[in-house]
Order: C-alpha cells, then structure tokens, then sequence
C-alpha cells in the first residue's frame, strides 16, 4: 500500500502569511552549537498524561477544520515513544536552529540528516522512520513555535483554527502520536513537533 504522508504548513506566532515561516522579533536561522550530541530528554509521565488528554479532547468533539470541513469525533489516540523521540529530535532542532519548519536544519542537531548522510536537511518522515517507527500505512506533522505557545492545550487550539493542522489532528486514521515541547530559555520561544501514525 502506498504510503500516506501528510505536510502542513507551520503554525508561527505573530506572522500572519502562513508561508514566512521564521518567528518574528529575534533573529532566525541562528547557528547551532557543535558537537550537539544525540541526547533525548525522558517525558515525564504528568507531562505525557497531559499531551494525552489536550490531544484526545480534542479528538473527542466535531471540529470545523474549514476549507477540509467537519470532522466527526476520532478515536482516542495512543502514546508511542518512538514518535516521542521523532518528535524531540526536531523541537531540538529548531529550537537550536531559531526556526519553525518541517524540514531539519542539515545541522548538527538534525540528527537523521547526520546519520543517514543525506546531504540536505531531513524530512518529517525520514526522522520517523529513523527513529524506529517503520511499516506504517500512515504519518502527518504538526509544528509551532512561539513565545506564547507555552502549554499544549494552547498549542492544540492553534492547530485546531488552522485547517491543515486540523485535518491531520482528527485524522480518524491516526492511531498514535508522539509530542515534544522543547523551550529555547535565551528566548524564551517554544518549539513543538507533533508527529502521528499509524502501522500496518
């Protein structure tokens, strides 16, 4: 079966053109420290019970995801750690890397591009698979960043006003997902990945 890959545009704070994808009021594309070494942080389970329930809630009631229509209640979704660390690997790196986009940074923190030598910065999919989530019928993206976005509950609400982030949430064919919240402390900016499947 062919795969299924979702890509959205991402949600950024202050910018209304969906295409300028840079986070306004500091400076973006700043270089990433070297030698970043891959390092995951452990979710705790609090925060993980929390990305659960932001996300099922979510799930649980019709969404008017706009130019893609109503969208019925969705299946609880499931928590996978491998998407978990898909997930990490590119709030880290955009947080690292002072931006907010879907492809990786080719860096030093945008570990798969690293390992599997790829020449480019890494796409959601490769950083997926790279991470062990293989063998799937299905994956999507959802990205943010910004000073404000500081709880999922916020983030989800965003994700929900936009159409394509909205379709990807209540894609009734999603089984599991992973999110990562990482926090750039020098500006105080979030960076979250939001990456959902499901296997064959």
């Amino acid at each position: 079966m062919k795969y299924i890959k979702f890509l959205n545009i991402a949600l950024v704070l202050f910018i209304s053109s969906c295409e300028d994808k840079t986070i306004s009021n500091y400076k973006a594309k700043e270089t990433a420290p070297k030698n970043v070494s891959r390092s995951i942080v452990a979710i705790k389970n609090t925060q993980k019970e929390r990305f659960l329930d932001a996300i099922n809630s979510a799930r649980a009631d019709t969404q008017d995801c706009g130019k893609y229509g109503i969208f019925h209640p969705a299946p609880p979704l499931k928590w996978n750690e491998k998407l978990y660390n898909a997930a990490y690997e590119h709030s880290q790196d955009m947080a690292l890397n002072g931006i907010v986009e879907h492809d990786g940074t080719n860096s030093s923190s945008d570990w798969t591009a690293i390992e599997k030598n790829l020449g480019r910065g890494s796409h959601f999919y490769e950083r997926i698979e790279n991470n062990g989530y293989s063998n799937y019928i299905i994956t999507a993206e959802n990205i943010a960043g910004g000073t404000y976005y500081d709880t999922p509950e916020i983030v989800v609400k965003k994700w929900l006003d936009s159409p394509g982030h909205c379709k990807n949430l209540m894609n009734k064919y999603i089984k599991e997902f992973g999110l990562a919240r990482v926090k750039k402390e020098t500006k105080y900016v979030n960076y979250w990945s939001l990456e959902l499947g499901a296997l064959k």
